[in-house]
């Protein structure tokens, strides 16, 4: 899944299978449950389409990825 930051813009690929994202669409359940194989980065992305880099720059913290 392709997303774009909503701050800076910048697109970023998430690769989450699409019956994850369905499943946790419907709220079947938590992100970090059902895509654990994502980043906290990666699921911040699908959950509120900012990406680690303005993360940072909004709220100072690290999710330790290099994105």
């Amino acid at each position: 899944m392709n997303i774009t930051c909503k701050y800076c813009k910048d697109k970023h690929h998430v690769p989450i299978t699409e019956e994850d994202y369905n499943q946790w669409k419907k709220n079947d359940g938590y992100i970090q449950d059902i895509a654990d194989y994502l980043s906290a980065a990666q699921r911040e992305l699908l959950i509120s389409n900012t990406c680690n880099i303005c993360w940072q720059r909004m709220f100072g913290t690290n999710y330790g990825d290099k994105e």
